[in-house]
């Protein structure tokens, strides 16, 4: 619902932008008839978006009617001819009522009936006949997206059953909960030929898609993954859960460094699931987990996937924070140290009140965890609230309300040089966001946007952050892929709200951008006093390929799901910022 509500603000504000000379764009000049002709399309195109199962397309032509809306109570002299009430006519909803110009006076009270309005305009598309829950549900994002790539070229005829079934599986144990879907999509990774890409805003129609797909074709091993993943991707909105299934490389490899840039500007995970084949290979995929702060698993057959992909569903719900994940080869100086040290080299894991499940995610075809407790005491399978689950070539562990403070965690027997370890966590204290921004807009009505190309390496730039959930303090930093730090950032805390300054507290000032492959960090403790540590969800990985399908990247990541009921309020600063 973040995401959707930033989404819906940003397209607000960038009326400002990119429409700032259009009158009726913004109640100017007495354009009412105009004025009001733009609402009424605008809430049609709304709902051809939502129709078309496309949030992006209803959000943002959402957003650009309440800057208009709004504009209207504070470029017109409704308030100041005395009114208190909404306009109704103003709302687009097919009235045939002309406004009129009202006499003026000097009343000012154009917020608090801006803010009726804004709600009022919301729940007409709430309450069109036209509009579904699950479309509703998808403007408003509420649940997550979920996506899937999956190979049906003839090499994956043994597992394709099984992969039905999985994907089935997955969607179904979420249905009835707060990880219901509200957008599923479906796209087909085949050579050659037409790629199959569908989106769906109900079960039923993705059951019926799922269902469809066999295995056959393909002229040789290779398949045209990216392409495929790179559909998936555009498909899909802001935030989300993408998996990927096949046994073959990628032919079009080419291509991961767009799909990588894709899945980070959208924050997509991207989890690949790849089954042993004579060519599998991770070049490519590799660089979509180290982007996305995804995973690489390979596993020997379908049956397994089951009990792999549900742990990254629910990773992907949500925003990522950062505990400690390592993805290494034998190539990289630090991690043979640490591979020749096997278990006496230990990461620390920080583990702070809000944490209510502690996930590891290791895949290897040798190696082995030990984890240990705050306590002292070695992980026992014994114990009732952890859930052991091993794998050819992968094993999971998920820790129920794991004690707060610092455990540790070793990898033994690591007789071959390539694994993936990611912890991760569920709990309510996140950084929601960390964005370079710059200010942009016409005069009056400028504000910061995310810049739409990252600045460079030792540059200076402006940075807005936010943490969702009770801390005491927190620093920001740079850190290698790997966990190490590179420098911290000085950024001042804006507060929050005016009745809750910790909850959703915003940072901001200027830094200078770090050089290479880096992540962003936030350390601090949490309302209890507790360390915390939690790490951005998109890593920034410089855009190239890898050479050796055994090169894998380094990766540092966690995830963690917020369960919070957002109810609707307005903040309008001159009107145009929206949140819900």
């Amino acid at each position: 619902m973040r995401r959707a509500r930033d989404e819906i603000a940003a397209a607000n504000a960038q009326v400002d932008e990119f429409d700032a000379h259009n009158a009726p764009s913004h109640f100017d000049g007495e354009t009412f008839p105009a004025g009001q002709d733009r609402l009424s399309a605008l809430r049609l195109e709304t709902k051809l978006g939502l129709a078309a199962a496309d949030a992006t397309r209803g959000r943002r032509t959402l957003g650009q009617a309440l800057h208009t809306l709004q504009d209207f109570y504070s470029h017109s002299n409704w308030i100041e001819s005395g009114r208190r009430d909404i306009n109704r006519d103003v709302l687009g909803l097919d009235s045939s009522t002309a406004i009129a110009r009202p006499d003026s006076s000097t009343i000012t009270f154009a917020v608090a009936v801006a803010l009726e309005a804004t709600k009022e305009y919301i729940r007409s598309i709430h309450d069109d006949s036209d509009v579904t829950p699950e479309q509703f549900r998808l403007l408003m994002g509420a649940g997550p997206m979920l996506a899937f790539a999956i190979d049906t070229t003839g090499s994956m005829s043994s597992v394709i059953e099984g992969v039905r079934t999985e994907a089935r599986s997955i969607v179904r144990a979420k249905l009835g909960t707060i990880d219901e879907p509200i957008l599923y999509v479906v796209s087909q990774i085949q050579d050659p030929g037409i790629h199959y890409i569908a989106t769906f805003t109900s079960e039923a129609g993705f059951e019926t898609a799922i269902n469809k797909f066999g295995a056959g074709g393909g002229d040789d091993c290779p398949e045209l993954a990216m392409s495929a993943i790179s559909n998936a991707l555009n498909a899909l909105s802001e935030g989300g859960t993408l998996l990927v299934y096949t046994d073959a490389a990628a032919k079009d490899v080419d291509l991961a460094s767009e799909a990588a840039d894709l899945a980070r500007e959208k924050r997509v995970q991207v989890f690949s699931i790849l089954f042993a084949n004579g060519c599998t290979s991770t070049e490519g995929f590799d660089l979509l987990a180290a982007a996305s702060g995804g995973q690489v698993l390979q596993l020997s057959s379908a049956s397994e996937a089951g009990a792999a992909t549900p742990n990254a569903g629910a990773l992907g719900n949500s925003d990522t924070v950062g505990i400690a994940s390592i993805t290494a080869d034998a190539t990289d100086e630090a991690l043979r140290k640490r591979q020749e040290s096997n278990a006496t080299t230990l990461i620390k894991v920080p583990v702070d009140s809000s944490m209510t499940q502690l996930i590891f995610s290791l895949s290897s075809t040798t190696a082995g965890l030990l984890i240990t407790h705050p306590n002292g005491t070695v992980e026992d399978d014994t114990d009732p609230f952890i859930t052991r689950t091993d794998l050819t070539g992968a094993q999971f562990y998920i820790i129920t309300s794991p004690k707060p403070n610092i455990w540790t965690v070793g990898l033994t027997d690591i007789s071959s040089p390539d694994f993936s370890l990611t912890i991760s966590g569920i709990n309510s204290l996140a950084l929601t966001s960390f964005d370079y921004v710059e200010l942009r807009g016409r005069p009056g009505h400028g504000g910061y946007f995310p810049v739409t190309t990252p600045p460079a390496p030792s540059s200076s730039a402006t940075v807005l952050a936010e943490i969702d959930g009770a801390f005491a303090d927190a620093t920001f930093q740079y850190r290698t892929l790997s966990g190490e730090l590179i420098a911290n950032m000085s950024l001042t805390n804006g507060g929050g709200n005016a009745d809750d300054p910790v909850e959703g507290s915003v940072f901001y000032g200027n830094v200078t951008v770090s050089n290479g492959n880096h992540t962003i960090y936030v350390v601090g403790h949490d309302g209890t006093g507790k360390a915390f540590q939690r790490q951005q969800q998109q890593h920034f990985v410089d855009r190239v390929v890898c050479e050796h399908h055994e090169q894998q990247y380094l990766v540092d990541y966690v995830a963690r799901e917020y369960y919070k009921r957002y109810d609707l309020s307005v903040d309008l600063f001159d009107l145009h910022n929206i949140h819900i």
